[in-house]
């Protein structure tokens, strides 16, 4: 039972991840813009799944949040404070996530048998692409505070002797590499490539941990 219970934040960690990779792709795969009003053919044929995306990204969220406070029980006799900080850190990412997954419903809503009698094609295109928008800066305000809850998580890591020290440096350097993501994506919109080195660094910060979580645990 011990065993097990220490790799719960590994189990949950994994979880979120998974459910989050999930809705994106969905996404990224119906939502191409670039298609002009066959993008409308790809929703219209793909409400059900966007549906399933949603149900995703509320998982996500739901298991973002049991983690951080699966780690918090583990870690608070560690620094109290830190680790509440990264609990009210990851509620405030969750909130935001929550709030935003409005803009993803909207884009299933304007598409739906309702609307479509209302407005022409292009229209709906436009409101289509406006909700995605929206919805795509909504999850870059989320990384704000998804990227500041990995440093005080890495300092904690730091300061305890219940993980390898190299995690917390790789967490607080995820943690700057998220939010180099998120200002670029903000600053320079369009430049993708820009954005690939902070992406990359935070990557291999929380996939480590992740698996380090399952596999090793902490008590």
């Amino acid at each position: 039972m011990e065993s097990k219970n220490k790799r719960l934040p590994g189990v949950l960690y994994l979880c979120m991840i998974l459910t989050g990779i999930c809705a994106q792709i969905i996404r990224s795969n119906i939502l191409v813009f670039e298609d002009g009003v066959n993008v409308l053919e790809n929703i219209h044929s793909s409400l059900f799944i966007l549906r399933i995306a949603f149900i995703c990204d509320l998982l996500m969220a739901a298991f973002f949040l049991l983690t951080a406070w699966a780690l918090f029980n583990r870690l608070k006799r560690v620094n109290m404070n830190l680790s509440l900080l990264f609990l009210l850190l990851t509620v405030a990412s969750v909130s935001v996530i929550s709030m935003n997954m409005i803009n993803h419903i909207a884009i299933i809503e304007v598409n739906s048998a309702g609307y479509l009698g209302m407005n022409g094609a292009d229209d709906t295109v436009l409101a289509s692409r406006f909700f995605s928008n929206l919805h795509g800066y909504g999850y870059l305000i989320s990384q704000f505070y998804f990227g500041l809850w990995l440093a005080p998580l890495g300092i904690v890591l730091l300061k305890s002797k219940l993980a390898p020290r190299y995690f917390g440096v790789m967490l607080i350097a995820a943690a700057f590499g998220h939010l180099f993501e998120m200002f670029v994506s903000f600053l320079f919109p369009g430049n993708e490539i820009l954005t690939y080195p902070g992406l990359i660094v935070g990557m291999v910060g929380e996939f480590s941990f992740c698996f380090w979580l399952l596999f090793k645990g902490i008590k």
